[in-house]
């Protein structure tokens, strides 16, 4: 028999340990009003979590609890990355570029959520239980989050293909995607149709969000279990205020002592030490061994510089560090 699992508000899964870096991440990325944010951003955010749940994406990739949820933030968040440094609409003047980098902000972050959303359809049966166990329906996405529906739920992975997946991606959006923000979108002719098609995963030529959202998935590589430099960065999120004089800034990136990681080791027995630099070496990362080298990234005041070891890790990975309780910055005295 299928596991009973329970049905977890939004906000509450965004708080889990499991990825609650990837909305301050994604907060980091985003430059636009609090109260804009908050009745845009984060309720699309509630709204989506409270569909994918703890649910995995498939059975081959991302195939663990929240699994599905964490590669639609994941995916959005290096969408938002990348349109760092791009300009949109493309061929556009300034003073336009300038006037739709909310929307077209916005609608990358959202079409972005929504790829391959209809997983919740097409991969997998969903049964709505209460307390008891007994089985209240089949949960149909169509008709409101899991969330809003029942207690408890039973997943079972299955091979289905639903006609009108059109159809199906535009329900989703009424109930993930808030009112006004689909008005406001809608009123850029240009953006709108673009992100429309994104959203109902219609090929469509020279859709400037469709080639960024591939140009993503593209650098992807499927995953069987959680990327363990993820895993490592919400680590060192939730204990920074454990170890002040072992992660430090540094204005090529953030410095974390051979102790820290060490920790985080002891901690997850089963990721080793060679794969987890192997994967941060993979994301820029750049290892620290050599003793001789402490005299690049040692501060000038720092008691043990002779014996610095550890890793500096990329500044594209660190938006989310920003508001870190850390009780040391060494910017400053940072050797040249």
């Amino acid at each position: 028999m299928s596991e009973l699992i329970p049905c977890i508000r939004g906000e509450d899964l965004l708080r889990s340990e499991k990825i609650n870096h990837y909305p301050i991440l994604i907060k980091s990325l985003i430059s636009c009003p609090f109260e804009f944010y908050n009745n845009l951003y984060v309720t699309t955010l509630h709204n989506l979590a409270e569909y994918c749940q703890t649910m995995v994406y498939s059975s081959t990739e991302f195939n663990y609890p929240c699994g599905f949820l964490e590669r639609q933030l994941s995916l959005a968040t290096k969408i938002l990355q990348l349109r760092r440094g791009r300009l949109f609409p493309k061929n556009a003047g300034a003073e336009q570029i300038s006037s739709e980098e909310a929307v077209w902000t916005y609608a990358l972050f959202t079409a972005g959520l929504f790829d391959d959303l209809f997983y919740l359809l097409t991969n997998r049966e969903v049964k709505m239980v209460d307390s008891n166990k007994q089985t209240i329906n089949i949960w149909n996405p169509l008709t409101g989050s899991l969330y809003k529906q029942s207690k408890f739920y039973e997943v079972r992975l299955i091979n289905h293909q639903p006609n009108h997946l059109d159809v199906i991606m535009a329900a989703l959006v009424e109930h993930i995607v808030p009112l006004p923000a689909v008005e406001w979108l809608k009123k850029y002719k240009y953006l709108f149709p673009q992100w429309w098609d994104a959203i109902l995963q219609i090929d469509s030529p020279d859709n400037e969000i469709k080639s960024i959202i591939q140009r993503v998935k593209e650098k992807r590589t499927p995953q069987g279990k959680r990327n363990h430099v993820s895993v490592f960065l919400g680590w060192i999120s939730n204990h920074a205020d454990n170890f002040p004089d072992d992660v430090f800034r540094l204005r090529d990136g953030l410095f974390v002592k051979q102790e820290v990681i060490d920790d985080f080791l002891r901690e997850y027995q089963s990721i080793s030490k060679s794969l987890l630099l192997a994967e941060l070496q993979k994301e820029n990362v750049l290892i620290l061994e050599k003793d001789d080298i402490h005299h690049v990234y040692a501060p000038n005041n720092y008691a043990n510089r002779n014996v610095v070891k550890g890793i500096l890790l990329n500044v594209d990975l660190l938006p989310q560090f920003s508001s870190m309780p850390l009780n040391r910055s060494y910017n400053k005295d940072i050797c040249s």
